[in-house]
């Protein structure tokens, strides 16, 4: 079965600089400590600065050379300050980190500090009870001798609430919740972002990238159990939930979902969570995630509420634009597939560049009993070209490889006989195509009035026949039990084959198998005749509908 990729959902916390941080005040640089070495970037924070406030892409690319600054910690340091910060006051428990860096170290009235990396993934953290007012030299550093970076610096007062600016953000897209969602609800996550490494270092996830801020937040009211969470994306993704926010904004808790495409959260007290997704890739693609609660309907032909205008190939995957989509429904239900060609815009189309054939597509949803009903074996090698898909003929895009025809067929195809637009003129085939693929499941779910009559009709004949069948079989194994039960004489074997043989015949005369049989094959053959007839609408509207799209 073709599929999405499993994806991941993520709440963050206080997980990287950029994602938390506020507008940052820096003034002029002052003059450079090394002939030809930048000069240290003069950073500047108010008493009310944003908690914590980042100041992102400074360049450290000053050699680092022995442990110049005379400090305990074992590593090397740039020759110069990476940056000097002006405090108005005295602050209480600040703390610098250095993401990007190995170790960090801060200089003030001939005085020193510092701190150096526990464990890989994780940035140099250095926090002091008091902070002096003035300038602080904040120097950069690593384990290595004449390395070079690219360092962010976050600064953070650990004693004062933390300022979540996704927690009041009105750019953020929002969902109230009560209870779960009685009605499904779908959240877009656009592509690009672009994702960053600060959440390398949160709790379960690995190395995972998110972008800067969450996706989207949660807002829930009352307790809310069992929500379900399906993500439809082509990136291998992690989900990261994190909340509920307490009042500090401090040890939110998290919990990392990794590598599933369905997750369901057995109960979220109140309170606000943010949810996003991550992943290996730097560069999100696009996804949507569907919430819905144990009991809520689904609709598999509502398409998502966002859908680029403009989409690659890879991109027009139906089972990502379409999240109600349940594949198992796609291969089933006849109605199905015609509401998803109807339903589907025109940028999610795309296109056959060659006619296909029995070595080049493989029919998907007819098996044996389809076959030897139908009278023949499909696809097979013989099978005429007509029965396949035929260059520049538009169809859609089934989880990255397999593709569904106007008429209804579903097909596995290489990708590369796909194309974003005909060579020439798109077109549909003139009539609908192998009828027959996968009728028995068309009969589990008939459509029309007409069609649930005769799989109703021949239900009632099969249950009459069953119970005949029953009865006259067990009348005959009480009998052969009788006759176990007595010693063994030398016609015992034979009287019992006698007496199943005649209860096969009883069977045969008395329950009407002969009957039932004519009324199987009957109802087929009309049940075929009426799905030819429904698929050949469906061929008409969507050929009327392609004519004014384009």
């Amino acid at each position: 079965m073709s599929k999405l990729a499993p994806r991941t959902i993520v709440i963050l916390t206080t997980l990287a600089a950029a994602a938390l941080g506020g507008p940052a005040l820096a003034g002029p640089p002052t003059p450079a400590t090394a002939p030809g070495a930048p000069a240290p970037r003069l950073l500047k924070l108010s008493p009310s600065f944003h908690n914590p406030t980042a100041f992102a892409a400074l360049p450290a690319t000053t050699p680092m050379r022995s442990n110049n600054l005379g400090l305990a910690c074992d590593a090397r340091y740039a020759e110069q300050p990476l940056a000097i910060l002006e405090l108005k006051t005295m602050t209480r428990k600040l703390q610098v980190t250095a993401a990007g860096a190995g170790a960090v170290a801060v200089v003030w009235n001939g005085r020193g500090a510092c701190a150096v990396t526990e464990y890989a993934g994780q940035d140099p953290s250095l926090m002091l009870d008091e902070w002096p007012a003035g300038k602080v030299e904040i120097y950069v550093g690593d384990t290595k001798q004449n390395y070079t970076m690219n360092v962010a610096l976050r600064f953070e007062e650990l004693g004062r609430k933390l300022d979540l600016d996704w927690d009041t953000a009105t750019d953020i897209a929002r969902v109230k919740l009560d209870a779960a969602p009685a009605t499904p609800m779908v959240m877009h996550i656009p592509a690009g972002g672009p994702r960053t490494r600060w959440a390398r270092a949160a709790q379960g996830c690995g190395v995972t990238y998110f972008r800067a801020r969450p996706d989207f937040v949660l807002e829930v009211g009352q307790v809310v159990t069992d929500l379900r969470l399906d993500v439809r994306s082509h990136d291998d993704s992690t989900v990261l939930v994190v909340g509920p926010i307490p009042p500090d904004a401090r040890n939110i808790p998290m919990q990392c979902l990794q590598q599933r495409d369905s997750y369901t959260l057995s109960r979220l007290e109140p309170g606000i969570y943010g949810i996003a997704l991550g992943g290996d890739a730097t560069a999100p693609a696009i996804s949507n995630i569907l919430l819905t609660g144990p009991t809520t309907p689904r609709d598999p032909a509502a398409a998502a509420p966002t859908i680029p205008a403009k989409l690659a190939l890879a991109d027009r995957d139906i089972l990502l634009h379409f999240p109600q989509l349940e594949f198992e429904k796609l291969t089933r239900q006849d109605e199905v597939r015609f509401a998803l060609f109807a339903a589907a815009p025109r940028q999610l189309r795309v296109f056959v560049r060659r006619d296909l054939d029995a070595g080049s597509a493989a029919l998907i949803g007819i098996g044996g009993q389809d076959a030897n009903r139908s009278g023949g074996s499909w696809p097979s090698a013989d099978a005429p070209a007509r029965a396949f898909p035929r260059k520049d003929e538009a169809v859609l895009l089934v989880g990255g490889r397999d593709i569904l025809t106007a008429e209804g067929n579903l097909f596995e195809v290489d990708f590369r006989d796909l194309a974003e637009a005909p060579a020439g003129a798109a077109t549909l085939p003139d009539a609908p195509r192998i009828p027959e693929a996968g009728l028995s499941y068309a009969m589990q779910n008939p459509a029309g009035p007409a069609a649930a009559k005769l799989v109703k009709d021949l239900g009632a004949s099969n249950q009459a026949y069953d119970a005949c069948n029953t009865m006259l079989w067990n009348k005959t194994s009480r009998a052969i039990e009788a006759i176990q039960a007595r010693p063994w004489r030398w016609n015992t074997d034979a009287k019992i084959e006698s007496m199943r043989n005649q209860t096969e015949r009883k069977v045969i005369a008395q329950c009407k198998l002969g009957a039932l049989e004519k009324k199987r094959k009957a109802t087929w053959a009309k049940l075929l005749e009426l799905r030819t007839a429904r698929r050949a609408e469906a061929l008409a509207a969507a050929r009327k509908l392609l004519a004014e799209t384009p």
